[in-house]
């Protein structure tokens, strides 16, 4: 080196008097620390050394004006190093980018380029240190394979993810670590042989600082998804998607303010993932409904979104007989009435009707035994209804009612019944039209019976009879027919019947029967063989203070027995006891199989129409009676004296006869 150098940062040969880009050869530099070393160190109190110049780069000019002016440097190098890494652009493995070092000064070079390649060698090295990870311990991950960094398992262990889009990258830089390793560390030796040792160590460093924070953050992020995953917040699926667009949003984010605004708000969105308290981002269940209190319901909303009809709606208003509110909707959800008991159809000279009830069990328990069924199978009771005709039987303890009716035409046989009537719901179907002759065959009801049965091929439970009302409906040639069948025995009802070899159609036959009331208490209730206990009342008025024959009331009283109107004593309307139109009488519907009536509500609101319907019939008679006797009184007056002579004067000559003797 010469004696005499130029101050730090300016152009070779050249003093500090001139412009540093005049003169001289264009582009030399002389960089810290390698010219003017010993002058500089001398002069220490110089003004160019307390106010250096800023070196300008090849093809950098300045304006004449400001050529006078210097430009105040840095006072550390590590600051130099750091201003120009923070302008440099790394790339996606997190080293520092080439075209930095090919834009810097022909003595930076060397410096740079060892930093360059120590950082590519430190570059895995700094992610596996930071996540706490050797070659040893690393393992294959699921979710975070797309940025090769691991996650955390059940025991805070992070695992490494070996596969993934940069296993490549993973694999050329593991084989080319040792080598760059050497060759940083050889160029390291060299610089700081030279004087830039701490520099580039300093420089590394700071690299190695900034892929550790990187390779943390990453990590942080990764297990937040991990978390959402876990918690079920984001499938499988979005997890992966999620993190392929945080290794693009971190990528990007190395651009600072020039990056996508999409990388922050993501970045940041991961950030705010609470991995305490995954519970929070859970999905809905929405198998589980929440229901809306009526109160929170505007009008508004209401008349636009009437609620959804519940099943069994229409039988709201009805209840069974003898049951309480609500039973017809709940006999309904369970599929109709299902019978206890067996009903036998007793014929009117059979021997069963006078048997005493053990006689009747012990008969039918041996024809059981002998016909081979299981012990257990045995009747326990019987009872006779209906004035005798219909007999009842219950199965013992140990026996279903399925197990009993499967021996029903034994047990029938042993009774000497006619039928089983009612033993289990049947399906009852309607044939429409059938003719009663079909010219000189007389259709009767076996020739229909075994006809049906061949169409169908299911065995009826009892003979077809013909459906018609009254006298009227006698004198027609042809009738609907009923039959039945058991409900296990046909699934499905037929369309059509072959009888004689005409084809008829089939429809559903729908239960319109009406319970018809008790003789003796005109009330509805089960019969039995000794007969109704209940007070006898009057077929009249309903009253049970009189019988029917001994009827007096204050609206008949004056005008002869029975003359009043007749009111029903269970809706208490304008009509006999045993209307089919009374609107108490128990009905057969065919949801709950069973006898339905109104519910309580209904039925007292029944009961008071009844009552202003009987007023006003006793109005109109009392009306019909005072225009039959103006009447009867007008016709009096047409008569004149002599007839009214005739209707007064016979008391008055009787009375004068017997005076007279």
């Amino acid at each position: 080196m010469s004696s005499t150098s130029s101050p730090p940062g300016t152009q070779a040969g050249h003093s500090p008097n001139e412009p540093p880009d005049r003169g001289g050869t264009p582009g030399t530099f002389v960089a810290d620390g390698q010219g003017g070393e010993t002058e500089a160190s001398s002069n220490a109190g110089d003004a160019w050394q307390q106010v250096p110049f800023t070196p300008v780069r090849l093809g950098a000019r300045r304006p004449r004006e400001m050529a006078e002016t210097p430009v105040l440097a840095p006072a550390s190098k590590q600051v130099r190093f750091a201003d120009a890494e923070d302008d440099a652009t790394e790339p996606d493995d997190g080293g520092i980018s080439s075209a930095s070092v090919e834009q810097d000064g022909v003595g930076a070079r060397p410096t740079r380029t060892a930093a360059l390649q120590a950082s590519k060698a430190l570059t895995r090295e700094a992610q596996a240190i930071a996540v706490g990870l050797t070659p040893s311990r690393s393992g294959q991950g699921s979710l975070g394979s797309a940025l090769g960094i691991g996650r955390a398992n059940a025991d805070n262990i992070v695992t490494a993810e070996s596969g993934g889009i940069d296993e490549a990258a993973a694999s050329s830089s593991s084989s080319s670590a040792p080598a760059a390793a050497a060759e940083a560390g050889n160029l390291t030796e060299g610089a700081a042989a030279g004087g830039a040792g701490e520099e580039l160590r300093g420089l590394i460093a700071a690299l190695e600082f900034r892929q550790r924070q990187r390779a943390e953050d990453t990590t942080q992020l990764c297990r937040s998804v991990d978390a959402a995953v876990s918690s079920g917040a984001v499938s499988k699926s979005g997890g992966e998607l999620l993190m392929l667009a945080l290794r693009l949003a971190l990528a990007q984010g190395e651009q600072g303010p020039h990056a996508p605004e999409v990388a922050p708000a993501l970045i940041e969105c991961l950030r705010k993932y609470d991995v305490s308290k995954p519970q929070h981002f859970q999905r809905p269940d929405l198998t589980r409904t929440v229901r809306r209190e009526p109160a929170s319901a505007t009008p508004a909303a209401a008349s636009k979104a009437p609620p959804a009809p519940r099943r069994w709606e229409h039988l709201s208003k009805m209840r069974t007989l003898g049951g309480g509110n609500g039973s017809a909707q709940a006999m309904a959800e369970k599929g109709g009435y299902k019978p206890s008991t067996m009903a036998f159809s007793l014929a009117t000279d059979s021997s069963a009707s006078t048997l005493l009830p053990h006689q009747r069990m012990q008969l039918v328990n041996e024809a059981l035994s002998k016909a081979g069924a299981p012990e257990t199978v045995r009747m326990a009771a019987s009872e006779l209804t209906g004035g005798g005709e219909t007999l009842k039987i219950k199965p013992g303890p140990k026996c279903s009612f399925d197990e009993l009716h499967a021996h029903r035409e034994v047990i029938r046989e042993a009774l000497g019944a006619v039928e089983v009537r009612d033993a289990k719901q049947w399906t009852r179907c309607k044939v429409l039209y059938v003719p009663k002759r079909q010219g000189e065959l007389d259709l009767s009801a076996d020739i229909v019976r075994k006809d049906i049965e061949a169409s169908i091929g299911v065995k009826l439970v009892r003979d077809p009879h013909r459906l018609h009302r009254g006298e009227a409906d006698a004198r027609r040639e042809w009738d609907h027919m009923q039959f039945a069948v058991l409900e296990e025995d046909m699934k499905r009802r037929p369309r059509t019947v072959s009888i004689a070899g005409v084809e008829y159609v089939v429809t559903e036959w729908i239960d319109k029967r009406r319970k018809a009331p008790c003789d003796h208490c005109l009330g509805y209730h089960r019969p039995s063989v000794g007969g109704c206990t209940n007070k006898a009342r009057c077929k009249h008025c309903g009253s049970d203070a009189h019988e029917t024959e001994a009827h007096k009331c204050k609206h008949c009283e004056s005008h002869g027995a029975r003359s009043c109107p007749v009111r029903c004593p269970n809706c208490e309307g304008p009509h006999a006891y045993d209307d089919q139109g009374c609107r108490l009488m128990p009905r057969m519907n065919k949801h709950t199989r069973c006898w339905l009536v109104p519910a309580t509500a209904q039925a007292r609101a029944v009961r008071n129409q009844g009552r202003l319907d009987f007023q006003k019939a006793v109005a109109a008679v009392e009306e019909q009676r005072k225009k039959e006797g103006d009447s009867s009184m007008q016709g009096v007056d047409t008569a004149g004296p002599a007839g009214r002579a005739a209707a007064t004067g016979g008391g008055a000559s009787s009375g004068g006869s017997s005076a007279s003797n």
